[in-house]
């Protein structure tokens, strides 16, 4: 790309309509990814030097200002719920906003993508998801895996969603997240249906950020255990959910705990990728 290219961009965004209304999240997404393009790229081009210096401060404008709608936003949904004001059936409205299909003229969200019935791509929920919790502060792993161990991916929140209009959660659930990582789908599950949610992780560093995340925002009866799935104790659950945590041996020890369970109380097993 050219620095033209880059200028003209760059002043298409800046003529977005409505790029820094609160709730344009997928347009702001894909105008940051854009900036932080440029801002990589400007020094590299062949461009006079004012004119370059010019145009990295216009990005870096656009870029805090348009964070900054973002962080306003992030920050309102937190109080919300920490105030107890969005959870249940009004986070869940509150999410449905940023999960419609667009309509003419409205980008709140990317068109989602379904595989066997459930929704699978990434877009302004998970945007909003991830401002909500922090995730973009994650600490990194210290665990070397093995090579039956998946990295942390994070689980498309139209899943999550999915996986809530498909269970009938009851007061008397206990939700497990196998390899739950950062721990979002814990609090959501819990947020969204008021059930008791644990989740399983072998990070260390993720257990405790999820752990902070919880009690920064108020979150009661979630729980996050530093233990192996293999071996941890999780006979209470009756709901479990994997995303694609590890595979061969590992996968079918845990699996083989789990049928062990389903001899003695009934449960249910919800997997996605």
């Amino acid at each position: 790309m050219e620095f033209n290219d880059i200028k003209a961009e760059l002043e298409a965004w800046h003529h977005h309509p409505d790029l820094r209304q609160t709730h344009r999240l997928w347009a702001r997404a894909e105008a940051l990814d854009f900036l932080h393009f440029a801002a990589t790229i400007l020094p590299e081009l062949d461009a006079p030097q004012g004119d370059a210096a010019a145009l990295a401060r216009e990005v870096t404008r656009l870029t805090e200002a348009l964070t900054a709608c973002n962080d306003a936003l992030f920050q309102w949904v937190r109080a919300a719920i920490t105030s107890g004001a969005l959870r249940g059936n009004s986070l869940r409205a509150y999410f449905d906003q940023f999960v419609t299909p667009p309509k003419e003229g409205s980008d709140l969200s990317s068109q989602p993508v379904v595989n066997d019935g459930v929704r699978t791509s990434y877009g302004a929920l998970d945007v909003l998801v991830d401002g909500i919790f922090g995730l973009q502060d994650a600490p990194a792993p210290t665990v070397t895996r093995t090579a039956e161990m998946v990295h942390c991916e994070e689980t498309p929140a139209l899943a999550i969603l999915d996986l809530v209009d498909q269970l009938d959660f009851g007061p008397q659930d206990r939700f497990y997240d196998l390899g739950c990582g950062l721990g979002q789908v814990v609090m959501l599950i819990h947020l969204l249906t008021g059930v008791s949610a644990c989740g399983v992780e072998i990070e260390p560093q993720f257990v405790d950020f999820a752990q902070q995340q919880a009690a920064a925002l108020g979150i009661d009866d979630v729980h996050f255990f530093h233990a192996d799935a293999q071996t941890a104790a999780y006979s209470d659950g009756t709901i479990f959910f994997l995303f694609t945590p590890f595979r061969g041996a590992m996968l079918q020890r845990v699996l083989a705990r789990l049928h062990a369970i389903a001899q003695k109380q009934p449960l249910r097993i919800c997997t996605f990728g």
